[in-house]
């Protein structure tokens, strides 16, 4: 809880899942324009399979995604602006972690799932494969 990762570190502010197939941070989709993201860490091109803003991408300066000490994890611009967040809110989430999987996980301080990227709500962009 409490803990963060920066747009201003794309290549160094990363989850990586225990096997290395999968890693979370910020990807760019422009210039000075970065969607939260999860992709195959060892593809060309970063093959993502999840999006968390990809309607709305956040600045290259001073934006973030924090694990709030209320248990959200949310995304906030550059302005401070909350761009978008898990619904987890008022819950014990301590910690968040990216499984062999490829899902994003929130998890409670017994180790209870409280939060998934893919699961409890839509994922906000399917790959190619998926669509089909």
């Amino acid at each position: 809880k409490g803990s963060h990762l920066s747009v201003q570190h794309p290549d160094s502010d990363l989850l990586t899942s225990p096997d290395n197939t999968f890693t979370c941070g910020f990807y760019v989709v422009c210039e000075n324009a970065y969607c939260f993201s999860i992709w195959f860490t060892n593809s060309k091109e970063k093959t993502v399979v999840w999006m968390a803003n990809y309607d709305k991408p956040v600045n290259g300066k001073g934006s973030r995604v924090s694990l709030r000490r209320d248990g959200a994890l949310v995304l906030t611009d550059v302005d401070g602006s909350t761009i978008w967040q898990t619904n987890t809110s008022s819950t014990d989430a301590q910690q968040a972690e990216l499984l062999n999987n490829g899902n994003l996980v929130l998890k409670n301080s017994s180790g209870k799932i409280l939060w998934r990227s893919v699961g409890d709500e839509e994922p906000r962009k399917k790959t190619e494969s998926t669509e089909k």
